[in-house]
């Protein structure tokens, strides 16, 4: 797997801030649309007439949109808890590798403190923690870089809906003004319909994209699952996976030359 784009929690904070000040321009949008058209009845009548049809039809797809930037906006904290986790497991790694590299120094070694057959069922618990260890640290590693590419995917999730609905909302309020003057109300009010439905369809397309065509979060998640199964160096009884330890409870006493207690 490539390596995932490298995510702050500074940049994430500053794409899900955007993103939640486009939800509340939204929000205030069904309101800000019938004051504008609701003040023509004053002093343009037969324009408000003209205009109420299109204002409610808006007001229909108002709703669909709030729905779905709700539903977008559900999981926006999951990319920080990636990154802390992410973290969180960098910090796991490096304690296995700190006592990976106890297990190696010749100052608290054990290795001159047996012989014969004890020595050989001792090396053969050591190497195999030695293994257990290697494949623990290793398996820190993978789920950092797991959770840094599902942190990354969130990024350009947000990213997708913040720069697409930008422009969007730059017509809405264009549309606003000119619907307010009474004069361009007609194009106004067609230019607010079009940057909602606009709006309504790309948030669609993109929660829509984002379930069905995001292999890399497919991938990492089976990737995830998978770590647990059998680690390298451990050893598996029933089904489950337990830190290696001692493979005999006995030693060969004719080949060390003991005598057997009688």
């Amino acid at each position: 797997m490539t390596e995932p784009i490298v995510t702050s929690k500074d940049e994430l904070t500053l794409i899900t801030s955007e993103f939640e000040k486009q939800v509340e321009k939204w929000k205030a949008a069904p309101d800000k649309i019938n004051e504008t058209v609701d003040d023509l009845k004053w002093y343009n009548p037969s324009m408000w007439a003209a205009i109420t049809s299109t204002r409610d039809s808006i007001q229909d797809q108002l709703v669909i949109l709030l729905d779905k930037l709700n539903e977008a906006g559900e999981g926006i904290g999951a990319p920080f808890l990636f990154i802390d986790l992410a973290h969180s497991w960098t910090i796991a790694g490096n304690i296995v590798g700190k006592a990976t590299n106890y297990t190696k120094d010749p100052e608290i070694s054990l290795d001159g403190s047996w012989e014969g057959s004890a020595y050989d069922a001792f090396k053969a618990v050591r190497e195999s923690q030695q293994t257990a260890m290697a494949s623990t640290k290793e398996m820190c590693q993978k789920v950092h870089t797991e959770l840094l590419t599902l942190a990354a995917e969130g990024r350009v999730f947000y990213k997708s809906i913040v720069d697409g609905t930008a422009p969007l909302l730059t017509e809405y309020g264009e549309g606003l003004t000119e619907t307010a003057t009474g004069v361009g109300a007609l194009w106004g009010i067609n230019k607010i319909n079009d940057a909602v439905v606009n709006t309504v369809g790309l948030v669609t397309r993109t929660i829509t994209g984002f379930i069905e065509l995001q292999s890399k979060v497919v991938i990492s998640s089976n990737e995830l699952r998978g770590l647990t199964q059998h680690p390298a160096g451990f050893v598996t009884k029933n089904g489950l996976d337990h830190w290696p330890g001692a493979v005999t409870d006995g030693y060969d006493q004719e080949r060390d030359g003991w005598e057997a207690r009688t």
